[in-house]
């Protein structure tokens, strides 16, 4: 996986998946809205911990599947509520940037 690779190489990665920090009782994405608040505000919390771990790196949003889609919703309409050290740049890998059979 994308974030194994990474961390082998000394990158630090903190995921939004389930069960992992912060433990804010996040059970996974909300698939009908990419942009909704919980969405968004996992992906605030995760990179709030981030910008507290490591106070002087740059952060970069990583996205796979559906959760392209809700990077590219967090930068897009809420980007003044994540910290300054988050990247203008995203990673988008793999399927979905759409949702099933309703490309945008």
């Amino acid at each position: 996986a994308l974030h194994e690779q990474l961390e082998a190489r000394g990158i630090r990665v903190w995921r939004c998946d389930p069960g992992n920090a912060p433990n804010d009782g996040f059970k996974g994405w909300v698939t009908n809205s990419a942009g909704c608040g919980k969405n968004v505000g996992r992906v605030r919390a995760v990179c709030e911990l981030a910008a507290q771990s490591v106070p002087d790196a740059t952060i970069f949003l990583v996205g796979s599947s559906f959760g392209n889609r809700v990077i590219c919703e967090a930068m897009r309409n809420n980007r003044d509520e994540l910290p300054a050290r988050v990247s203008h740049k995203m990673i988008c890998t793999g399927y979905p940037l759409h949702g099933d059979g309703n490309p945008e």
